[in-house]
């Protein structure tokens, strides 16, 4: 009888074939190995020359960084002629850089330098915000603001963000609307209660805000100052001396905060503390090239000396023709509205000499300004 064949053999007719190891594997590699109907397989890797060119596409900018730092001295310059010139005569400039940026934004920057373009084009548009506001046009102090605000954002620069509501605060505040001013300096201090940015937004937001309302708010108006002076001591190292620019895009200086104080606390007939105040600041206030803070100043005390048992009509007339004769070359509207007000509150005295030539004058100067607003609108 014959064997059956187990393992590895096969029957082919009537022969058995043994199939080796090697002729396993090489059966294995001609079935999947190039065949006319089994074309090699390829791997698109790249070309070395098109990553390298590809690499080099990503990573150009469209900014040279001289650009931007000239930008940042241009945004200094203006900050340091804005008292001095007013927002009218800087507005060109103004639109200028922020179109500049908008072009540049619209390139392409590797993430640093886009993140400063964003950083940058804020601060021009919240500069335009304020010498909206400046300028009496709310409609464009809010277009501006929102889109500052915007950009501020998607980089998350609070201190930009906080200087920005500061902004909205004081278009608010002139447009008699208190609450929302105090409302507006409020949701900027909660970004960071404790920052620089924070004295501002109590001093000059929430303090004069509160301080044209009710007795209660009036309280809340000596809170603010309050807590804004306890921020002053807090980052004294880190703020301007003398009179800072009200452009100034870095925190409050003392006297900033102070002459703020005083406009707060003539408003709330606290006249004694508002003229202890002054006698704080009054070397710095007039050694100071910002006629706009001398003006503010003077009006403030003006207001504050009519306000008194024995209302001393004379001074306040003079400290009131002295404030328009400083600011007649730049005329804003805060100073505007605080010559009206010294000019309503004098009425009464009409019938004396120096009262009547304060009102006389502030109709001169007045029509002046419309006249510079009507010429210069923007």
């Amino acid at each position: 009888m014959g064997r059956s064949l187990d393992g590895p053999a096969a029957m082919i007719g009537s022969s058995p074939v043994y199939a080796s190891p090697a002729s396993q594997a090489q059966g294995d590699h001609r079935s999947v190995g190039a065949s006319a109907e089994n074309p090699p397989v390829v791997v698109a890797l790249g070309n070395p020359v098109q990553i390298m060119l590809q690499t080099h596409a990503l990573t150009s900018s469209n900014v040279d960084p001289q650009v931007l730092e000239t930008i940042r001295d241009s945004i200094t310059r203006i900050v340091d002629r804005y008292e001095l010139l007013g927002p009218r005569p800087l507005a060109g400039e103004l639109t200028a850089l922020r179109s500049t940026l908008h072009a540049l934004i619209q390139g392409q920057q590797l993430p640093g330098e886009r993140r400063e373009l964003f950083r940058t084009a804020g601060q021009v548009s919240a500069l335009l915000g304020y010498a909206s506001v400046n300028c009496a046009r709310p409609d464009l102090a809010d277009a501006y603001c929102r889109e500052a605000q915007s950009l501020a954002e998607h980089v998350q620069d609070v201190a930009l963000q906080q200087w920005i509501a500061g902004t909205r605060s004081f278009d608010l505040y002139y447009r008699g609307d208190y609450a929302a001013a105090d409302a507006a300096a409020e949701a900027g201090i909660a970004l960071a209660p404790r920052s620089p940015q924070a004295i501002r937004l109590l001093a000059n937001g929430r303090a004069r805000a509160l301080a044209r309302m009710d007795r209660h708010a009036q309280q809340g108006a000596e809170r603010a100052l309050g807590q804004a002076m306890a921020l002053t001591s807090r980052h004294d190292a880190e703020l301007p001396t003398g009179v800072s620019s009200c452009v100034s895009l870095g925190p409050y200086s003392l006297v900033r905060t102070l002459a703020n104080a005083v406009t707060a606390r003539v408003s709330m007939n606290r006249v004694d503390a508002a003229l202890a105040d002054v006698e704080m600041i009054q070397d710095d206030v007039e050694q100071s090239t910002s006629p706009w803070t001398q003006g503010l100043v003077r009006l403030d005390v003006a207001a504050g000396l009519l306000r008194t048992r024995q209302p001393d009509v004379e001074q306040a007339a003079d400290l009131g023709r002295a404030a328009l004769a400083v600011t007649a070359a730049a005329p804003i509207r805060s100073v505007a509205q605080r010559a009206r007000e010294l000019a309503d509150r004098i009425g009464p005295w009409r019938d004396r000499e120096e009262a009547a030539a304060y009102v006389d004058d502030f109709r001169l100067w007045n029509a002046a300004s419309a006249a510079s607003s009507a010429v210069s609108s923007w």
